[in-house]
């Protein structure tokens, strides 16, 4: 049995026919709309938009961009230690 969480799969085609029963569902869970068997759009209830917005928030809200002259000593010393050799970016063995 799916989790709450885990989306209902409807095709276009049946969304069409029936959209008010699905976003009924979307209250209690989000709805996937599928094209050709694959995924198209979510149909999901306010209050899990809302959670989602808060967790990408919290997740990428306190991320900031530093040219490299503004990094200090430190912060430079830190990254030439423990981040990835120019190798290692070139070839893909390194990612974000």
């Amino acid at each position: 049995m799916a989790g709450p969480t885990e989306p209902v799969e409807v095709s276009l085609t049946e969304f069409h026919h029936q959209p008010g029963g699905f976003i009924d569902t979307s209250r209690q869970r989000p709805v996937a709309l599928t094209k050709r068997k694959r995924p198209y759009a979510y149909v999901v209830s306010p209050d899990y938009f809302a959670l989602a917005e808060e967790a990408i928030k919290v997740l990428h809200g306190n991320r900031r961009v530093i040219a490299a002259e503004e990094l200090s000593e430190e912060d430079d010393s830190f990254l030439t230690r423990f981040g990835p050799s120019a190798d290692e970016v070139a070839t893909g063995q390194w990612r974000e």
